[in-house]
C-alpha cells in the first residue's frame, strides 16, 4: 500500500488553470508538501513544464508531449462526430498519463485524477498542473476515483481506502477511511454529501463533516459504479449484473439487469432515468429500480466501460479501444474512434451539448454539440 502523502490541505490554482488505467506508470515528482499554496501556471514538486492545455483554441499545441513529459507542440486530432456531438482532443493535460476518471458539473469546470494520487482541474477552458493528494496510488492497473456536486466542490476516493474532499480551492487532508478495502467508485451529489463504495461491496457516506464506516451494500461484492442523482437516492451496479438501491439511510436488496454481465458504469442524471453499460458491447436504460431495457450497442469486443447521461435524453458512453457512442433519449448511435488505439477511462456530460473524455494517456476530449 502506498504511503500516505504529509499534506494537511492543498491549494489549487483558480486562475488560468473530471475509471480505471491499464498498467499505469510510476508518476515523477513528489507531491505537494503540508501547507504549500500552488500559484496559477505553477507545477508543485513536479520537474515538468508548467504549460498548460487550453480547450477553448482546438489547435493550441500546449500541454502535448512525447511521452517524457516534455511538451512537443503536437497537433490535436481532426473532429471526429458521435451522434450529434463532435469531439477534438485538447492535448495532454497530465504529463503523468493514466488518466482513469473525470468529473464536469458545469461546462465552465471539470476535475480529473490519474492512477497515481495527482488530480488537474480545468476551468473555463485551461488546465490546471498536476496537484498531488496522494503518492503513487496504485501499481495493480486501478486508479482513483472523483467526483463533484458543483465547481469547486468535490469528492476524490482512491485504491488505497482514502478520500479528501475540495472546497473551494482547497483540498481537505487525505484521510484512510476504509482500514480494509479499496474505493472503487464515489458519487457526490450536492457539496457535503458524498457515497463511495469498495472492493467488498461496501459503502460509506460523507456527510459535510465526517465519513462513516463501511456498511453491507451489494452481496455479490463486485460494485464498479455507483450514481446518485439526489443525497437520498443512489444507484450502484456490480459484474455480476446486478443492482442496488440507497435511500439515504438502507440499501435494497439486489436486483438483476442482466445476470452474469459484467456492469461497469451506471450513470442516473434523476430517479426516474438511469443508463447503465457493461463489458459486452450493451447498454441498459431504465429507471434504476424498476425494468431495465437492453440494446446491443456494438460487438461484444465492444467493452463500453463507461457512461454519462446529462439528461434521459442524452448519454455519451466511452470504452477501451478509443470508441464513443451516444444515446438520443430513442437509440444509440453508431459507435466512433475519438481516441484510435487508446483506452478512454472516464466521460462526463454535464449539458447534452458538452461532454469531455479522458484517456491513459494524459490526453482530454471535448465533444461539443
Amino acid at each position: 500500500m502506498a504511503a500516505l502523502c504529509a499534506v494537511a490541505s492543498l491549494t489549487l490554482p483558480l486562475a488560468g488553470c473530471g475509471g480505471r488505467a491499464h498498467h499505469p506508470t510510476s508518476a515523477t515528482g513528489s507531491a505537494v508538501s503540508a501547507g504549500s499554496s500552488v500559484s496559477s501556471g505553477s507545477t508543485p514538486g513536479r520537474a515538468v513544464d508548467a504549460t498548460t492545455a487550453t480547450r477553448a483554441n482546438p489547435s493550441s499545441p500546449a500541454g502535448a508531449t512525447d511521452g517524457s513529459n516534455t511538451p512537443t507542440g503536437a497537433t490535436p486530432t481532426a473532429a471526429k462526430a458521435v451522434g450529434s456531438m463532435t469531439f477534438t482532443r485538447a492535448g495532454v493535460v497530465d504529463p503523468n498519463h493514466d488518466l482513469v476518471s473525470v468529473s464536469c458539473p458545469t461546462t465552465a469546470y471539470c476535475l480529473a485524477a490519474d492512477a497515481h494520487g495527482f488530480v488537474v482541474v480545468d476551468q473555463n477552458g485551461t488546465w490546471s498542473s498536476p496537484v498531488g493528494l496522494t503518492t503513487n496510488s496504485s501499481s495493480n492497473g486501478l486508479g482513483d476515483a472523483v467526483s463533484c456536486a458543483a465547481a469547486g466542490s468535490c469528492g476524490y476516493a482512491d485504491v488505497a481506502g482514502r478520500v479528501a474532499i475540495l472546497h473551494g480551492s482547497t483540498w481537505s487532508a487525505v484521510r484512510k477511511v476504509d482500514p480494509t478495502d479499496g474505493l472503487l467508485t464515489i458519487s457526490c451529489p450536492t457539496p457535503s454529501t458524498c457515497l463511495a463504495l469498495d472492493d467488498s461491496g461496501q459503502s460509506l457516506s460523507f456527510d459535510g463533516q465526517r465519513w462513516t464506516s463501511p456498511h453491507p451494500a451489494d452481496p455479490h461484492l463486485n460494485v464498479e459504479s455507483v450514481s446518485c442523482p439526489q443525497a437520498t437516492w443512489c444507484q450502484a451496479v456490480d459484474l455480476n449484473g446486478y443492482t442496488v438501491h440507497y435511500d439515504g439511510t438502507t440499501w435494497s436488496p439486489a436486483r438483476p439487469v442482466n445476470p452474469g454481465a459484467a456492469l461497469s458504469s451506471i450513470s442516473c442524471p434523476s430517479p426516474q432515468f438511469c443508463a447503465a453499460v457493461d463489458l459486452d458491447g450493451r447498454a441498459y436504460t431504465g429507471t434504476g429500480t424498476g425494468t431495465w431495457t437492453q440494446a446491443r450497442i456494438g460487438p461484444a469486443s465492444l467493452n463500453e466501460s463507461v457512461v454519462s447521461c446529462a439528461s434521459r435524453d442524452f448519454c455519451l458512453a466511452v470504452d477501451d479501444t478509443g470508441y464513443a457512442i451516444a444515446y438520443d433519449g430513442h437509440t444509440w448511435s453508431p459507435v466512433a474512434d475519438i481516441d484510435p488505439g487508446a483506452v478512454l477511462s472516464g466521460v462526463s456530460c454535464p449539458t447534452a451539448s458538452f461532454c469531455v473524455a479522458v484517456d491513459t494517456a494524459g490526453r482530454a476530449f471535448v465533444g461539443t454539440a
